[in-house]
């Protein structure tokens, strides 16, 4: 619904009033797009800049890098029906498109969302904070390659872990 946005966006302009904000995302569900779309309006942003659809199968601010993202990805989710495309860019694009890292397990897609928005950072740097359950800290088996494991490692490799921040229950 966009209330992470409009949170985030309340924070940094008392952080710094003269900032420049412009908030943008994407959304499957058409109940929640519509609510997002109506909350950005009323604020005066551009609401165009939220995007319907799914962010992994159909990555419609493709060519977009951020300064700052947030999200709550949905946990668990399974990611089959959309294998095939996810699947495809791994094979074809490698480390040049979002999941040159590996691929997680079918049965929970918050590492896609994990690498869909890595892969939106900026190169001279961002921030990125994500909303997960323990899962994608403990998932996958060392054994096998291009899975969670291999992920995690990836991500420590290359410096892009600042810090894990675990929450009590509920």
């Amino acid at each position: 619904t966009g209330g992470m946005l409009s949170v985030a966006e309340e924070y940094l302009n008392e952080l710094n009033p003269e900032a420049r904000l412009e908030v943008f995302g994407q959304e499957l569900n058409a109940e929640s797009y519509a609510i997002c779309k109506s909350d950005l309006l009323i604020k005066g942003q551009n609401a165009s800049n939220i995007k319907k659809g799914n962010s992994i199968s159909e990555d419609q601010l493709s060519d977009q890098k951020f300064d700052y993202l947030i999200t709550n990805p949905p946990f668990g989710v399974k990611w089959e029906k959309v294998s095939k495309k996810v699947k495809l860019e791994h094979e074809q694009l490698g480390h040049g498109g979002r999941f040159g890292a590996g691929l997680p397990s079918v049965g929970d897609g918050s590492f896609l969302f994990l690498m869909h928005l890595m892969s939106k950072m900026k190169p001279e740097g961002s921030r990125l904070a994500l909303v997960f359950n323990g899962s994608p800290l403990f998932s996958g088996s060392p054994s096998k390659s291009k899975n969670e494991s291999s992920i995690r490692q990836w991500i420590i490799e290359n410096d892009l872990l600042e810090a894990v921040i675990a929450l009590p229950n509920q």
